[in-house]
């Protein structure tokens, strides 16, 4: 049974957490990750979080030992996005399945030369923050027509 949470001990997250497997204030102390990539992974959550739950698209957002996993549905058990923290940024490999998302380059996903994810993306200004959950969004809606 997963846990879900909104009080991770982090004040302004209001984006859906499953805490069940591991803390995020844990893994954020265990990644020593600044102040200043906190409020970047914060605005993140939340901006995705919202951008979609504005589509009717609910999201929730597991937390994994280096950062988040952005999922639909738990029972289906697709992921979206990959969110890792780090010292100094936050960073994003997005699921394309057989399709590309504009500004994101094609790699590996999960197995060898699957290619069906994207390269890394940093976050590291509010900036990059924006273009990320317009990413996130894109790599939602594939990852949901795949499954259909």
């Amino acid at each position: 049974m997963h846990t879900k949470s909104k009080n991770t001990g982090l004040a302004g997250i209001t984006a859906q957490i499953d805490e069940s497997k591991h803390k995020l204030v844990d893994i954020i102390k265990k990644q020593k990750a600044s102040s200043a990539v906190v409020s970047l992974l914060k605005q993140f959550l939340n901006k995705t979080d919202a951008a979609l739950n504005a589509q009717n698209k609910p999201v929730i957002f597991p937390v994994h030992a280096s950062g988040l996993t952005g999922y639909f549905d738990l029972k289906v058990n697709k992921a979206f996005i990959f969110i890792d923290i780090y010292q100094k940024h936050v960073s994003i490999r997005c699921f394309t399945g057989n399709k590309s998302i504009n500004g994101l380059k094609k790699a590996n996903w999960l197995k060898g030369r699957d290619n069906k994810g994207s390269k890394t993306f940093r976050i590291r200004n509010d900036s990059e923050v924006e273009e990320a959950v317009k990413f996130a969004c894109a790599a939602y809606k594939i990852t949901y027509q795949n499954i259909l």
